[in-house]
């Protein structure tokens, strides 16, 4: 870069109007229609205004020096330097020669693209553009129908996505019939916690309650156990069956204990 200041600071000494422009020289030309320009592409020069010409004058001396650069890239101009990203350890570009990796790098240079052109590139003209091609000549009308059917569309596929979270989840018949055990039991004093297992709840149950409550509730928590984490499909709907007879006993059985005693004069 200081060569090239000094240059332009010859130019200006001289009565001439210069400047030193910043870009890019040379590229790498892809299949698909499109120019790849790097980072190592980056070039700088000197250009003069002429006058008599009415235009801008390059003053760029690499033509001269390193014609290699212009007409091959700077990769084949450093070939017999072998310093061409020498400071980039893991660059794709330094083993191009080997098939596999030249292929994945052009196929990164072409998402690359594309996601410059669709998504970064896509401005209020191309906007503009792909709904005039939708929906022909745009309209107030026209474009709020739109916009309500994107609206619509949307939420269709969020409640197509969410519809298992909001339906009832299917809760297995013994899980049901247990869970009506612990709530009778509740009404008798005896509270699940959070750290008492199945056995531990029915051990509780047996020393805390009489033993028309406790037998049936202790046989009806040993299935419930058993269908849970044995579920085994042999005799699974007698089993279930079995539970609901235990389930009604406890039930009667609690509710005559809860009954208050009439009063004796």
């Amino acid at each position: 870069m200081w060569p090239l200041c000094q240059r332009g600071c010859v130019l200006i000494a001289s009565g001439k109007r210069a400047r030193v422009v910043s870009g890019y020289q040379g590229g790498e030309w892809h299949e698909r229609g499109f120019l790849s320009v790097y980072q190592y592409d980056a070039h700088a020069w000197v250009e003069y205004w002429s006058a008599p010409q009415q235009r801008w004058i390059r003053v760029d001396p690499t033509a001269w020096i390193s014609p290699q650069r212009i007409e091959f890239g700077l990769q084949r101009a450093m070939e017999q330097e072998q310093s061409f990203l020498a400071d980039q350890t893991f660059a794709l570009a330094k083993l191009r020669d080997i098939a596999w990796i030249n292929s994945l790098r052009l196929q990164l240079a072409e998402l690359d693209y594309l996601w410059s052109r669709w998504v970064l590139g896509f401005d209020r003209q191309q906007q503009q553009s792909l709904l005039q091609q939708l929906l022909g000549n745009l309209s107030p009308l026209k474009l709020t129908l739109f916009s309500l059917a994107i609206v619509i569309a949307i939420s269709l596929l969020l409640a197509a996505y969410y519809w298992r979270s909001w339906w009832p989840k299917k809760v297995p018949p013994h899980q049901r019939i247990y869970a009506q055990a612990l709530k009778t039991i509740s009404t008798m004093g005896i509270k699940r916690k959070p750290h008492w297992g199945i056995a531990t709840l029915a051990d509780q149950v047996n020393h805390s309650l009489p033993a028309s409550v406790s037998q049936p509730f202790s046989q009806l928590s040993e299935l419930h156990e058993q269908l849970t984490y044995n579920p085994s499909n042999d005799h699974q709907t007698e089993r279930v069956q079995y539970m609901q007879r235990l389930l009604k006993t406890l039930q009667q059985n609690a509710k005559s204990l809860c009954r208050p005693r009439p009063k004796t004069t």
